[in-house]
């Protein structure tokens, strides 16, 4: 993570240009490599907490990913009782005893 200091050099010093339909951004790597992709172009593309990126001569490219969770959403069905947390704990202590012993 960028320090709040730079963080604040960063979003002032990165500028976003709309360059026909596409937006160009100039932005500067940290020490440690990192980039902070800007908000804009995080909403505009959609991009949650998981980026495929790969180069393609010397260009690096960024594609947004969904999680697993939202493409695999409702194909399984299951019956969760309705106190979850007392079975969760029992299963725990199963595990422990077992383990222990």
């Amino acid at each position: 993570m960028l320090t709040a200091f730079a963080h604040h050099i960063l979003k002032y010093q990165s500028g976003i240009k709309k360059n026909g339909g596409s937006m160009e951004v100039i932005a500067n790597v940290d020490e440690k490599g990192r980039v902070t992709i800007p908000k804009r172009l995080r909403r505009a593309l959609k991009i949650g907490k998981r980026v495929r990126m790969r180069v393609e001569g010397r260009k690096l490219v960024i594609e947004s990913l969904e999680p697993v969770s939202t493409r695999y959403y409702g194909i399984l069905r299951a019956e969760v009782p309705e106190d979850l947390d007392s079975v969760i704990i029992e299963a725990m202590a199963k595990w422990w005893k077992e383990r222990t012993t």
